[in-house]
């Protein structure tokens, strides 16, 4: 079972920090998981606009996790699904209109701890892909152009092509979230590996076997 920071923001149970709290809780909301935090509290006002951040509070273990400048596209795409799930559109929006701001690039201008900066195209800030920009607009309850939603949808399938080819450590929440914020969950069915994906991934040293099994549960109803 996760632990918990401040009796309410969840760790994997075999983390040591609180710095994938928001991805872990925004699948936690995908299963209705009943220790579900309010995602709305994963996006802060800071330094003139709306971000997400990794968990909402101080955490003493890790200073870098409470440094919005390195919330990833990893943990971007899972509190996006789990804020739509959650019927919190408002903080779904606020995060879209910085997203757009940035044209569509990572929050994550820093590596880890406050002050260290990323540079360059390639190892700069997260490029999001055509399936995660449609994703983050649906999340946002935003209609998405014609050419979005085509490329989207394309790319959403090279994603799901790509997670076949690799191995049973690959990890497929990204792939996973996008998918339901497209509506296009049953489509995870079609990686090759998917259960066994998903069980390598949070069965390891997360130690979170119940998690996957919410999740396996999820897109087999799908």
């Amino acid at each position: 079972m996760p632990q918990y920071l401040a009796d309410k923001y969840p760790r994997d149970n075999g983390a040591e920090t609180w710095g994938d709290s928001a991805r872990l809780a925004g699948l936690m909301a995908l299963v209705d998981h009943p220790d579900t935090p309010p995602l709305e509290e994963y996006v802060i006002y800071y330094n003139g606009e709306w971000l997400g951040v990794r968990v909402p509070v101080e955490d003493p273990t890790s200073p870098g996790a409470n440094n919005p400048y390195n919330f990833t596209r990893d943990q971007t795409l899972p509190l996006m699904a789990g804020l739509r799930k959650q019927e919190k559109i408002e903080a779904a929006r606020k995060l879209y209109e910085s997203f757009k701001k940035r044209n569509f690039r990572g929050q994550n201008v820093e590596v880890w701890d406050w002050g260290s900066k990323k540079t360059g195209l390639f190892t700069g800030p997260d490029i999001f892909s055509p399936s995660a920009r449609l994703a983050i607009t649906m999340a946002a309850g935003v209609k998405p152009s014609l050419l979005l939603k085509v490329f989207g949808v394309l790319f959403l399938i090279l994603d799901i092509c790509w997670a076949s080819l690799n191995s049973d450590d690959f990890e497929i929440n990204q792939t996973i979230a996008a998918a339901y914020l497209i509506g296009k969950l049953h489509w995870i069915k079609r990686i090759k590996g998917w259960q066994a994906k998903t069980r390598s991934y949070w069965c390891g040293w997360r130690d979170e076997p119940e998690l996957a099994e919410m999740i396996i549960n999820l897109i087999q109803k799908a």
